[in-house]
């Protein structure tokens, strides 16, 4: 629509139209949403701990540094899923991302944590590769994990949350997603 609109307002401010106001027959928007936000429980926190010191396979690390990406610093699945080697400054403790949903520069602190959850994937975890994303597939041919991998690894922490949907522990926010 807002395509469509900025070009209908072009066609009537250059005389293109006989309505010069055709522009305003489109919605300029919709009405505010109301949705149901997952909140995860301090139980839920804690267990995604637990896994975290207790579990050292490949998958495991791979799985541990998404999460803690998602946990700590509020990363969406497609923010995880595409951040690179160079994304990260390691001596400045901080990830910088253009977002995927809102095409927008962010500049975050890394928790030290979430810096060790990645460390260890890469260093114990990652298949060899010179891909640059830092999550990859851990079979041949290596490359950037897609689909539901974010969510898959949520669910091997805490198997419970596969059978509910949208998480068991909600809370009311009015245009929150």
């Amino acid at each position: 629509f807002t395509i469509v609109r900025g070009l209908l307002r072009f066609l009537g401010e250059n005389g293109y139209t006989v309505n010069a106001a055709l522009h305003n027959c489109l919605f300029s928007g919709s009405a505010p949403e109301e949705r149901l936000v997952d909140v995860l429980s301090d139980e839920q926190i804690r267990k995604i701990t637990d896994f975290r010191s207790s579990h050292q396979e490949p998958i495991e690390l791979r799985d541990t540094a998404i999460v803690m990406l998602g946990l700590k610093m509020g990363f969406r699945a497609s923010d995880v899923l595409n951040l690179k080697f160079s994304n990260i400054n390691w001596s400045k403790r901080e990830i910088s991302i253009v977002m995927n949903k809102t095409r927008t520069q962010i500049r975050l602190p890394m928790p030290v944590d979430v810096g060790n959850s990645i460390y260890a994937y890469i260093c114990n975890g990652r298949p060899h590769s010179n891909d640059r994303y830092i999550f990859i597939r851990t079979k041949a041919p290596y490359g950037k994990l897609t689909g539901k991998i974010c969510t898959k690894a949520l669910y091997r922490m805490l198997p419970e949350r596969r059978d509910i949907k949208g998480g068991s522990n909600k809370k009311r926010h009015i245009g929150m997603c």
